[in-house]
């Protein structure tokens, strides 16, 4: 059978799921949220990130979930799909979609987001990172298994033939296994073309999707 593959944050929606949905919680428990992270942060981050392997942005955003059970997590993340979520699609990415029982969303977000977001707009499977709890079902505040970066690991048994949706240059692997491949582009859409050119990958099985709204 054919599947689709669709990554969850910034293709289906212009949100970082993970550092939004932490966000989200504080506010909604009346705490002090961090805002969305200056231009400077983000590049700190993500210069840590390369060095590290770790993103000290989410590391301190995952401790607002930090002590809660976990059927209060997926309450708030199923409101966090109607309440913010719902707002936020990529028209254009959700145009192209196929039959939603046809795609098993892939992303790096925590597994309760992309649960509630399978629930939510009606798609079927769902591989992603796992959130830690402890034996007794109340949560650590970090990450169990983290998918970023590492998607393929979570397709044994799964693959035949496929499509993907994506925005994340870490999936160019996945790309040149598919039969088509639908790349939302947050105006690096030089990056892209370069980035396929190296690994070898059919520009014309790609179709880029030019998202209107900044990435953070």
């Amino acid at each position: 059978m054919h599947v689709t593959f669709v990554d969850i944050c910034w293709t289906l929606f212009s949100s970082n799921t993970t550092y939004d949905f932490c966000r989200w919680v504080a506010h909604s428990h009346g705490g002090s949220a961090v805002g969305v992270p200056s231009a400077f942060a983000r590049k700190l981050n993500v210069a840590a990130y390369r060095l590290t392997g770790v993103d000290y942005l989410r590391r301190m955003l995952l401790h607002n979930l930090k002590g809660m059970t976990r059927d209060e997590i997926d309450e708030l993340a199923n409101r966090f799909c109607t309440e913010y979520l719902a707002g936020r699609k990529v028209d254009e990415v959700w145009q192209l979609l196929p039959p939603h029982d046809e795609v098993i969303l892939l992303s790096s977000t925590l597994d309760v987001i992309a649960s509630a977001v399978s629930a939510s707009f009606g798609f079927g499977r769902h591989l992603s990172s796992r959130l830690a709890f402890d034996n007794n079902g109340i949560c650590l505040g970090s990450i169990e298994y983290d998918a970023a970066g590492r998607k393929q690991e979570l397709l044994d048994g799964v693959v035949g033939a496929y499509s993907i949706f994506t925005d994340n240059l870490s999936d160019l692997a996945l790309i040149a296994g598919s039969d088509h491949a639908v790349v939302a582009v947050y105006g690096n859409e030089g990056r892209w073309s370069k980035a396929l050119q190296r690994a070898g990958v059919d520009i014309n099985k790609i179709k880029f999707v030019y998202a209107r709204t900044t990435r953070y």
